[in-house]
C-alpha cells in the first residue's frame, strides 16, 4: 500500500518525507530489518537519521530495553533535509524519544496556487425547451419596442458625430435587452425547477414524461404556424395530427400510471425482456379482461427501446 502511495506522490512531483516509528532497529539482524532494507533499496530511499552521528543512539527506552526504531526516510538524493537529531528530554513522558530535523522548503511552481478571478456564471437559454425559448423571445420583443424612439432618432439624425453617439447608445441598449432577457428567463426557469408544490397548487402531471414533452413542443410549434398562417387548411391539418398524437400518448401514459399490472410489466420489460414475455404469456393463459390489444403494447414497447428519438 505504501509503495503505491509513494508512486502516486512521485508521479505528481511531490517530495516525500516519512518520519515515525518503523519498529525496526537496523543494527539487528531480523526479518523486519531485511524487509525494511529491501523496501528502501527498491524505492531509492534512505534513513537520514543514520547518516549523522547521534549523541543519543536510541529512540525507544522501556524497562531497560533500548532500540533505535524511529527513523526519518526520504529519497536518497534529497538535499533539503539537514541536522537530523534524536532528542531526549526529562519532561517527555513517552517511551519514545523525539526526532528533529531541518527542512529547506522551496516553492514549487508545479504546485503553486493560482488565484484565478471568480468569473460570473454565464446565463444561457436552453433552446430545446420551447417554453424557455418563447419566454426569451417575448422579453426581447418587449424590450426592443421600448427602443423604437431611439431608433427613430437615429434615422432622423444628420450629424455624423451625433450618429456615432446614437449608434453606440443603441447597440448598448440592444445588448442590455438581450442580456437581461436571458438572465430573467433563466432565473425564472431555475425557480420553477426548485419550487416545491405548495398546498393549493395544481398537482404535477404524472403522465408527463420526456416523450410527451417532445410531442407537446411539436404540437405547440404547429399551432403557432397555424395561427400565423391565418388559420389555413394545411397548417390546421398538421396541428390536428400533432394534437391527436399528443392525446394518444397522454392516454397511454395515464393508463400505465393507473394500472398496476401494466406498471409491473413496464418495470419488468426494462430489466429483462425474456422474463417480460414469459409474464405476458402466463397472464394471457389466465382468464383476465384486457381492454387493450397485446400487439399494441408489444409494438409500443418495441418502439420505445429500439427506435431512435428524432
Amino acid at each position: 500500500m505504501i509503495e503505491l502511495i509513494l508512486k502516486d506522490l512521485k508521479a505528481a512531483k511531490f517530495e516525500v518525507v516519512i518520519v515515525g516509528d518503523f519498529n525496526t532497529d537496523m543494527s539487528r539482524t531480523t526479518l523486519r530489518t531485511a524487509a525494511l532494507h529491501n523496501f528502501l533499496s527498491k524505492n531509492n530511499l534512505k534513513l537520514f537519521d543514520l547518516t549523522r552521528d547521534q549523541k543519543i543512539r536510541y529512540t525507544f527506552n522501556k524497562l531497560n530495553t533500548k532500540s533505535w526504531i524511529d527513523h526519518v526516510v526520504s529519497a536518497s538524493d534529497n538535499k533539503n533535509i539537514k541536522n537530523v537529531e534524536i532528542q531526549s528530554c526529562d519532561t517527555n513522558k513517552s517511551d519514545h524519544n523525539g526526532i528533529t530535523l531541518e527542512y529547506t522548503m522551496e516553492i514549487s511552481d508545479k504546485h503553486r496556487k493560482t488565484n484565478k478571478a471568480n468569473r460570473p456564471l454565464k446565463a444561457t437559454i436552453n433552446w430545446n425547451n420551447l417554453e424557455e425559448r418563447l419566454n426569451f423571445q417575448k422579453r426581447v420583443k418587449d424590450g426592443m419596442i421600448k427602443q423604437e424612439s431611439l431608433f427613430e432618432a437615429l434615422e432622423k439624425e444628420k450629424s455624423t458625430e451625433k450618429d456615432k453617439l446614437l449608434c453606440t447608445s443603441f447597440l448598448n441598449e440592444i445588448s442590455s435587452v438581450l442580456i437581461n432577457s436571458t438572465i430573467r428567463t433563466k432565473n425564472e426557469s431555475n425557480e420553477k425547477k426548485k419550487r416545491k408544490r405548495r398546498f393549493g397548487d395544481p398537482k404535477f402531471k404524472s403522465w408527463l414524461d420526456k416523450d410527451v414533452q417532445i410531442i407537446h413542443n411539436k404540437m405547440t410549434e404547429y399551432y403557432i404556424k397555424y395561427k400565423e398562417s391565418g388559420f389555413s387548411t394545411k397548417e390546421k391539418a398538421d396541428y390536428n395530427n400533432a394534437k391527436r398524437e399528443f392525446r394518444v400518448k397522454k392516454r397511454l401514459n395515464t393508463k400505465l400510471k393507473r394500472d398496476r399490472s401494466l406498471r409491473n410489466l413496464n418495470g419488468l420489460f426494462r430489466v429483462d425482456k425474456i422474463s417480460f414475455w414469459k409474464k405476458i404469456k402466463s397472464m394471457s393463459n389466465k382468464k383476465q379482461i384486457i381492454d387493450i390489444d397485446i400487439n399494441e403494447i408489444r409494438d409500443d414497447y418495441y418502439k420505445q427501446f429500439n427506435e431512435r428519438i428524432s
